[in-house]
């Protein structure tokens, strides 16, 4: 949970209370660089025995590790871009009355289908002054 909290400096010093510095995802992504890079330069000062990466392979390994990661930042900003941009008026009114008509024909689908009939005391309940 530490990782996506929002702070303005690298020691965890927080910013002003209420106020969002970054975006988590992008922290996330951001650690993610970080740990590539720590496991492509990692030192095995202490491993007796264990099989050592060759440099070449350190490389390649963090070259796709980077390559996939540049790859959900440019995803991630493709999304933003979507969630940013407004919807027309005119979609709006389209979107909300073909809506409203098909709630409303459904409804008398259901009806007619499973024969549904209202008897007259409901609609004197409903409408006393019918």
């Amino acid at each position: 949970m530490k990782v996506i909290l929002e702070y303005d400096d690298e020691d965890g010093t927080p910013s002003s209370a209420g106020v969002r510095a970054r975006d988590p995802p992008l922290v996330v992504l951001n650690r993610l660089h970080e740990l590539a890079y720590e496991l492509a330069h990692f030192q095995y000062n202490d491993c007796v025995g264990c099989l050592v990466p060759t440099r070449t392979g350190r490389t390649i390994f963090h070259q796709s590790m980077s390559g996939q990661i540049n790859t959900l930042f440019g995803a991630y900003g493709a999304m933003e871009r979507i969630k940013g941009t407004p919807l027309p008026f005119v979609y709006a009114v389209h979107l909300r009355s073909s809506l409203l008509i098909y709630l409303f024909l459904m409804n008398m689908i259901e009806v007619a289908k499973y024969e549904w009939v209202v008897r007259e005391e409901c609609w004197i309940a409903i409408f006393p002054h019918r």
